[in-house]
């Protein structure tokens, strides 16, 4: 995990800026542009002030780690968004989730459905 990337997601997720993050967590804003930019090797007392400063777990901190591959910063938005939502708004949100997708399976489908009837036409034409 490159975890330089993962504050500088974390951290515009946020819409703050490195003075910002560093004034929160009490280290040097140079500390955590070299982190971003990856010049400097984090250690875990900086990771978990950070951490504190973005009212984050460490768990949540690493959690694409256990994704098989990262997740977009839009998808780690709408995960931090969905946090805090009630259980009756999570469920609201993700039966319109759901809707979208089966309306996007089914426009595919349909699109894959006419173009082998096409294909199939062509074929009893030739």
């Amino acid at each position: 995990m490159d975890v330089g990337l993962r504050v500088k997601q974390l951290r515009k997720m946020r819409k703050m800026t490195t003075k910002e993050l560093s004034a929160l967590c009490g280290v040097s804003q140079s500390t955590i542009s070299k982190l971003e930019n990856g010049n400097r090797i984090p250690d875990i007392p900086i990771i978990e002030k950070i951490c504190d400063a973005l009212n984050i777990t460490l768990l949540d901190f690493f959690m694409t780690e256990k994704i098989s591959e990262p997740l977009s910063e839009g998808l780690i938005e709408l995960v931090y968004i969905a946090k805090n939502l009630d259980e009756n708004q999570l469920k609201k949100l993700c039966a319109f989730l759901k809707s979208i997708v089966e309306k996007k399976k089914t426009e595919e489908k349909n699109t894959f459905d006419s173009k082998s009837s096409q294909k199939e036409k062509v074929k009893s034409i030739v």
